[in-house]
């Protein structure tokens, strides 16, 4: 939990919240997944595939998938992780120079425009214009996505 300097805190009678007052609190090590079921509702919120024969948490890391990867196939972690990391670096290469990347069955990587338009400062009180941009998104397959309403 973020502690605030006495700088930073609210004097002279204004809105005082909890988080103030707290001190930060050190979480014991546990195991990855105790930690990942600590995020709200993600015991609960587990997804089944029938083109997965595994059970994942809703949250779980770039270094999780390594492991998983390493385990299945027997090569090693470093080597699995270079190919994760080229895998993403690609992805990414292809958005900034333009590109779509699709991967049949799974979903798509693409670029969306988004038009100009204005907003409100509100800490100065004053419209500003947000020019257009390009954004990043993933748009998942037809498959993929029956495979998480079941």
């Amino acid at each position: 939990m973020l502690q605030l300097s006495a700088a930073l805190r609210p004097t002279g009678g204004g809105f005082r919240h909890k988080i103030f007052d707290k001190k930060p609190v050190a979480l014991e090590s546990d195991s990855q997944e105790k930690r990942r079921n600590r995020v709200a509702g993600a015991a609960e919120n587990r997804y089944f595939c029938k083109y997965n024969e595994h059970q994942y948490a809703a949250l779980m890391t770039k270094a999780e998938i390594v492991k998983q990867i390493a385990g299945q196939t027997g090569l090693e972690s470093k080597m699995v992780a270079g190919v994760v990391e080229a895998l993403l670096e690609r992805i990414r290469a292809a958005q900034i120079g333009g590109q779509n990347v699709y991967f049949r069955g799974f979903g798509s990587f693409v670029r969306r425009e988004r038009a100009a338009k204005k907003a409100r400062d509100i800490s100065r009180n004053t419209t500003v214009l947000v020019p257009a941009h390009t954004v990043p998104a993933f748009k998942p397959s037809k498959a993929f996505v029956e495979c998480l309403k079941k």
